[in-house]
């Protein structure tokens, strides 16, 4: 789950951003924005961020800056202003289809709030305002930080499990790993049975994002020339294409094949990545499938402090077979 949040100009002129003895609230914020959150911003408020973060102290500059390049960004035509603008916090919450959480800097909140608060919450939207020294007193980041590493409970509702975990990270994402030993294999089980694929399931619920993704498919799945390989070309050439909203969800797929010592070596859990954050699931592409869910265990993870990269290395060098779909 990602907090879908927005900043404006003045959150930068808040005084405990500028005081260089206090380093530790840029570092709960970026942490924040780096494992649970996307910056939603207008396309043309970006050179003014960047010029708020130059008024920084200089030793904070390059970490916001690199934040902005590196982090997740979603940038939109939606037109608001600077919070300081709204006469009260109800007329800001009208906001929250756009974001869901307002960071600006404490005088801010002084006015719309008219109090010394330094967070308020709004129920029926779910729209927060926090000032930078109560980001860890944000309700939709503690959701988020929450989300990120519970268990997903036996016989859970996927599409529950979906809006919960899943559904934000979809929505920013366009490239979307699957690393699962085993979902070849149960594809194919499920397709002699003639059940429901978990593929099948996850796409209908990416298409409610109405955008496209590249999806990247690992597992295990025969030799080349194998009849698995062929079974699956079946399936994904032929009859995935034909699902409601496939040709205006899926712009690529890339089905790529490993042999067991390449899972038993570098990916014996089962990740689904999501742009820049990185999903573990215990039972995997499981959870899609036509099953009650088991008890299985979740976490999200920035890739950087993953091994994801060197996977996807390894998983090239070492395949038996691969084939791009378009």
């Amino acid at each position: 789950m990602l907090t879908e949040f927005s900043l404006d100009e003045d959150f930068f002129c808040s005084e405990h951003l500028n005081d260089v003895k206090v380093p530790a609230i840029h570092d709960q914020l970026l942490e924040n924005w780096k494992n649970h959150g996307v910056l939603i911003c207008q396309e043309s408020k970006i050179e003014s961020i960047i010029d708020a973060i130059k008024q920084l102290p200089p030793k904070f500059h390059q970490r916001w800056l690199d934040a902005l390049e590196y982090y997740t960004v979603s940038q939109c035509t939606g037109d608001w202003e600077n919070f300081c603008e709204y006469k009260d916090f109800e007329t800001l919450t009208k906001l929250s289809d756009i974001f869901k959480t307002a960071l600006s800097e404490e005088s801010v909140l002084q006015t719309i709030l008219n109090s010394n608060r330094g967070v308020s919450y709004c129920e029926s939207t779910e729209f927060e305002i926090v000032s930078p020294s109560n980001i860890n007193e944000s309700i939709n980041f503690k959701n988020s930080r929450k989300e990120s590493i519970s268990d997903i409970a036996e016989n859970s509702n996927i599409k529950e499990i979906w809006d919960k975990k899943f559904r934000k990270l979809a929505r920013h994402a366009t490239q979307i790993d699957i690393i699962d030993r085993y979902f070849f294999s149960r594809l194919l089980d499920s397709i002699s049975k003639k059940r429901k694929t978990s593929i099948q399931t996850f796409i209908e619920l990416l298409s409610a994002e109405n955008k496209f993704y590249k999806l990247r498919l690992i597992s295990e799945g025969g030799d080349i020339k194998s009849d698995e390989m062929q079974s699956l070309l079946n399936y994904f050439e032929i009859r995935l294409s034909k699902i409601p909203n496939f040709r205006k969800t899926i712009s690529s797929i890339s089905l790529v094949c490993n042999d067991e010592d390449y899972f038993q070596k570098s990916s014996h859990e089962r990740f689904i990545r999501f742009d820049n954050l990185v999903c573990n699931i215990g039972v995997g592409m499981q959870i899609f499938e036509s099953f009650p869910i088991s008890r299985t265990t979740f976490s999200i993870t920035h890739i950087d402090d993953t091994n994801h990269k060197k996977r996807l290395r390894e998983s090239t060098s070492e395949k038996l077979w691969s084939k791009i779909l378009s």
